[in-house]
């Protein structure tokens, strides 16, 4: 989560016009950790559903999830909240 709050930028037209919500992506964690099949289960307007995108495809390397002593493959849902301060 920290590496997600950290890279993510609010779209400035977007928060202009004073536009919130949640973006909801969903992707897979292969045996090696790589991050693979991003995509998109809620999302706002396109600018939004992009830049949570741009960040999940810059992410290091995950560890991957095991089973019965064995790396596999598991998915992951990560909720992104795009609000403006007051």
């Amino acid at each position: 989560m920290e590496f997600t709050i950290s890279n993510v930028h609010y779209p400035k037209k977007r928060k202009r016009k004073g536009i919130q919500g949640k973006v909801v992506a969903k992707f897979t964690i292969d045996k090696e950790g790589n991050l693979k099949d991003i995509g998109i289960v809620k999302g706002l307007e396109d600018m939004y559903n992009k830049e949570v995108k741009r960040v999940i495809q810059s992410m290091p390397k995950w560890k991957p999830g095991f089973q019965d002593g064995k790396a596999v493959d598991c998915s992951y849902m990560l909720p992104v909240m795009f609000t403006l301060e007051d």
